[in-house]
């Protein structure tokens, strides 16, 4: 339903076998955890890396598998049965698209939960959802990351997130769904054109978002804040 959807999947700290290895859990999917690869821990809206030596299957358990993973050092002190972690082997170091159009879709142009996005010149039209959505979503399907490190330019919107989704509406909308704390971050809207929607951009759970040099025609609502789950937005149009 949606153009592109970028996407890995969360893993949860299952049990702790010694200060350097325990079993993690990831839902419905396998995919392998790479030697040498980095895991995160996430404390609050802090992440804490750490080396992978080694890791293997465990098998499946309730509709997801376990993993058996061993550090080069001690995890972090903060790290408990239940912390939520991310393994970046999972998910592609940086991704461009520029140049392309996403038009007539039953969901979003680009559903992306990376770091190190670049989206530049493409045309977002007749979008159901919002031409792009950026963001983690955890209640069903258990999908992450949180978007960090994002540049959005010289891209153009026309109708685009008249029925919303995870709570965002409008041309660009940020959210993490099931989540309550400004988790992505670092984000750049720049040089875009926003046209025929209800909002241009819609920010929840974000935090050191730019949004300057745009344009606007045809919009109720420029920016839509939750103040509840944002902060350091900095709206210069």
């Amino acid at each position: 339903m949606d153009g592109q959807n970028m996407h890995s999947n969360w893993l949860w700290l299952h049990r702790g076998l010694s200060a350097r290895e325990a079993i993690f859990y990831a839902k419905y999917t396998y995919a392998p955890i790479l030697s040498g690869s980095l895991l995160e821990f996430y404390d609050g809206t802090a992440r804490h890396v750490r080396t992978v030596c080694e890791a293997q299957s465990e098998g499946k358990f309730e509709h997801g598998h376990l993993y058996w993973v061993k550090f080069d050092q001690a995890m972090p002190d903060a790290a408990a049965v239940g912390t939520l972690c991310a393994a970046r082997c999972w998910e592609a170091d940086s991704y461009l698209c520029r140049n392309s159009s996403f038009l007539n879709i039953a969901g979003t142009g680009h559903l992306s939960r990376y770091d190190n996005l670049v989206l530049l010149n493409n045309t977002y039209r007749n979008t159901m959802n919002p031409g792009i959505l950026l963001g983690a979503e955890m209640p069903t399907h258990a999908e992450g990351g949180h978007a960090t490190n994002v540049l959005i330019k010289g891209c153009r919107f026309d109708t685009c997130g008249f029925f919303p989704r995870y709570g965002t509406a409008g041309c660009i909308g940020v959210h993490s769904a099931g989540f309550d704390t400004p988790l992505n971050e670092d984000i750049l809207i720049t040089d875009n054109d926003f046209g025929h929607s209800e909002c241009a951009v819609h920010l929840m759970t974000a935090r050191n978002v730019v949004i300057w040099k745009n344009r606007y025609h045809g919009i109720k609502q420029r920016l839509r804040i939750d103040e509840s789950s944002t902060e350091a937005i900095h709206f210069l149009d």
